[in-house]
C-alpha cells in the first residue's frame, strides 16, 4: 500500500499565528493534524520557521526538508499552502483517493511523489468540497464557529455515550478526555487533557479539571483539580484544590478551602477545611483539623510530612518538615511540631495561658 503523507505550509507569520491559536485545550493544528491521521496520512509535515511542537507531526524549515523526511517513493503527498481547519476528514480521504486531485478554488493540492522526483507536469482533477470546508480564520467570526464546532461535537460524543451534561454551552470538554456512564456534568465545567471521570460521578458547578484521573461515585463541588488522581467514593470540596501528583484514596472526605500539593491522602481518612498538606503522605482514617498546615518549604529545599494511620492532628497546629507523626499519634489544637511523634503519644506545643482578670471589659470599652 502506497504510504500517504501530508505537507502543511506555514511560511509566514500569520498563517503560524492562525494555526496555533487555541481551540478548548488544543491549537488549531493539533485538530489538523489529527484529522490528517484520520484519513490515513502515515507523515505529516509542518514547514515553518518557528518553534513548533505538535504531537504526530514533524516540523521542517524548508519544503525540501520535510520532502526528504517523508522520503521520496511511489506515495501520496497532500501539499496544504494554508490553514485549513474545516476541512473533513472525509474529504480529505477523497483526495488520497484521486490520482491526482485538487480542490475547488484553493491551492490544496494532492500529488504522487513520484511526480515531485520526475518534475512532470501534474494534471489536476476536481473534488467537490463545501464552501464552508475551506473557510479561514482570518476573522474572529470564522474563528469563533471553528470553536463552536469543535465543543458540540465533543460534547455531542459524550451525550450520546450516556454522559449527563447540565449545560452544553457552558461545558468545556477537551478531545482527549473519556467520562463514562452515567457521569453527570453540571453547569461552567471545564475538562481538559488526559483526564478520566469514572461512572455515576458528579462534577460539580465551576469545578475545572485537568489530567486528572477520577474514579466512580465521587462528588466534585466547584473545585480545582490538576496532575492528580482520586480514587472512589470521596467527597470533595467546594473550593478545594488538588494538584501536583495528588492521589486520594477512596471513602475520603475532603471538605472547602482545602489544598493538597503532591500528597497522598488515605482511605476513610477526613480533611474538612481551611488546610495546606503540601509534600505530605497520610495514612489510614486519619483526621486533619481546620487550619491545619505542613510547613514543607524552608526557602531552599521542601520536604516531606509523613502521618501515619488512626492519627488525630488537631485544629490549627503547624507540622514543620521533615517529620513523622506514629500511627494513633495526637497532636493536640494550636501546636506548631518540630519533633517527630511516636506511635501512640500526644503532642503539645504551645504557650501557657496567662489570664488577667478584668482586663478583657477595660480593653473592648477603652474608647467608649
Amino acid at each position: 500500500m502506497a504510504m500517504k503523507s501530508a505537507v502543511i505550509i506555514l511560511d509566514e507569520k500569520s498563517k503560524s499565528e492562525k494555526a496555533l491559536r487555541p481551540v478548548l485545550d488544543k491549537t488549531v493544528l493539533d485538530f489538523i493534524v489529527h484529522d490528517l491521521k484520520e484519513a490515513g496520512a502515515d507523515v505529516i509535515c509542518i514547514q515553518t520557521s518557528e518553534d513548533i511542537k505538535i504531537e504526530d507531526a514533524v516540523c521542517t524549515k524548508t519544503l525540501f526538508d520535510a520532502i526528504e523526511t517523508i522520503g521520496i517513493q511511489a506515495g501520496e503527498l497532500i501539499v496544504f499552502d494554508d490553514v485549513y481547519p474545516f476541512l473533513k476528514v472525509e474529504t480529505i480521504k477523497r483526495l488520497y483517493d484521486h490520482k491526482a486531485s485538487r480542490l475547488n478554488g484553493t491551492k490544496v493540492i494532492k500529488v504522487d511523489m513520484m511526480d515531485l522526483v520526475d518534475l512532470k507536469d501534474i494534471d489536476f482533477t476536481i473534488v467537490e468540497a463545501l464552501k464552508e470546508e475551506l473557510d479561514d480564520i482570518d476573522d474572529h467570526h470564522a474563528y469563533h464557529r471553528l470553536w463552536d464546532h469543535y465543543h458540540h461535537l465533543i460534547n455531542d460524543y459524550h451525550a450520546e455515550n450516556g454522559v449527563i451534561i447540565l449545560d452544553p454551552k457552558t461545558t468545556y470538554i477537551g478531545p482527549e478526555v473519556r467520562i463514562e456512564a452515567g457521569a453527570i456534568i453540571e453547569n461552567n465545567v471545564t475538562i481538559y487533557g488526559d483526564s478520566y471521570i469514572g461512572a455515576n460521578t458528579r462534577i460539580g458547578n465551576g469545578s475545572f479539571i485537568e489530567n486528572a484521573q477520577i474514579g466512580k461515585n465521587n462528588v466534585i463541588m466547584s473545585s480545582r483539580i490538576t496532575d492528580s488522581k482520586i480514587h472512589d467514593d470521596i467527597t470533595l470540596g467546594p473550593y478545594a484544590h488538588l494538584r501536583n501528583n495528588t492521589e486520594v484514596f477512596s471513602n475520603t472526605r475532603i471538605g472547602n478551602f482545602v489544598e493538597f500539593k503532591n500528597t497522598r491522602f488515605g482511605h476513610k481518612s477526613r480533611c474538612a477545611h481551611l488546610t495546606y498538606l503540601g509534600d505530605c503522605t497520610v495514612g489510614e482514617d486519619v483526621n486533619i483539623g481546620c487550619g491545619v498546615v505542613t510547613v514543607n518549604y524552608d526557602g531552599a529545599h521542601k520536604y516531606r510530612t509523613e502521618i501515619g494511620d488512626h492519627a488525630f492532628i488537631g485544629s490549627n497546629s503547624n507540622l514543620v518538615a521533615p517529620l513523622k507523626v506514629g500511627a494513633y499519634a495526637l497532636v493536640a489544637a494550636g501546636s506548631t511540631i518540630t519533633n517527630d511523634v511516636n506511635d501512640s503519644d500526644m503532642a503539645i506545643a504551645r504557650p501557657f495561658q496567662t489570664i488577667k482578670e478584668g482586663y478583657g471589659y477595660k480593653y473592648i470599652n477603652k474608647e467608649k
